[in-house]
C-alpha cells in the first residue's frame, strides 16, 4: 500500500471518529437539555437510578461503530481514499446501518416485534434514547421529523404515542418556557 494510500485512510479514521465522538456529545447535551426540562421533570417522578440508567445508555450509545470490522466499513464509505473504495463496499455498508437498526433498540426497527399490549421501563427508556439521538442530529426539528415519519414506524402505538409527546412537551408545549 503506497503512503499516500495510508495517509488518505489515517485521515478519514480520525475524521470519522472525530465525527462519531462529536455525535456522543450531542447526545450528552440532548440528555441534559431533556432531563432539565420543566414539563419532563413534572410528568416523570424519576429516582436517581432512572436518570443513571439512561446516562449510561447516553455513554454506551452507537458503540458498535467503534467496533474495527463497523468502523473499517463505515470509514471506508464515509471517507473513502477514492471512488472505487466507496462503490465496493456501499452493499456492506447499507447492510451494516441496517444491522445496526435492527440490534440496537434506540432504533425503532430493533422494536417491531415488542408486543403492543405492553409498554415496560426499558421499552421507556429504548424510547428516550432514541429521541436523544433525534434531538442531538435535529435539535428543535425533531418533533417535525418525527411526525413526518411516524406512520411509517412499525412500533406498538403506545411507543409513537409517547415518544410524539416528549417531543411536544420539549419543543412546543406552553410548560417548557
Amino acid at each position: 500500500m503506497g503512503l499516500i494510500k495510508k495517509i488518505k485512510i489515517k485521515i478519514g479514521e480520525r475524521r470519522l471518529k472525530k465525527d462519531l465522538n462529536k455525535h456522543l456529545e450531542e447526545i450528552e447535551k440532548a440528555y441534559y437539555l431533556l432531563v432539565s426540562n420543566y414539563t419532563f421533570n413534572k410528568h416523570f417522578d424519576w429516582t436517581e437510578a432512572d436518570y443513571e440508567e439512561l446516562y449510561d445508555r447516553v455513554i454506551d450509545h452507537d458503540s458498535d461503530k467503534f467496533s474495527s470490522k463497523l468502523f473499517e466499513i463505515y470509514r471506508k464509505y464515509l471517507y473513502p481514499v477514492n471512488k472505487t473504495e466507496k462503490e465496493s463496499i456501499r452493499a456492506e455498508f447499507e447492510e451494516a446501518v441496517n444491522d445496526h437498526k435492527n440490534n440496537n433498540r434506540h432504533h425503532w426497527q430493533a422494536r417491531i416485534e415488542d408486543n403492543p399490549e405492553e409498554f415496560t421501563y426499558d421499552q421507556k427508556m429504548d424510547c428516550f434514547e432514541e429521541i436523544l439521538d433525534m434531538i442531538a442530529r435535529m435539535g428543535e426539528q425533531s418533533l417535525d421529523y418525527f411526525e413526518g415519519f411516524k406512520n411509517d414506524m412499525h412500533i406498538p402505538e403506545v411507543q409513537k404515542e409517547f415518544m410524539e409527546n416528549i417531543l411536544f412537551d420539549l419543543y412546543k408545549s406552553k410548560e417548557s418556557y
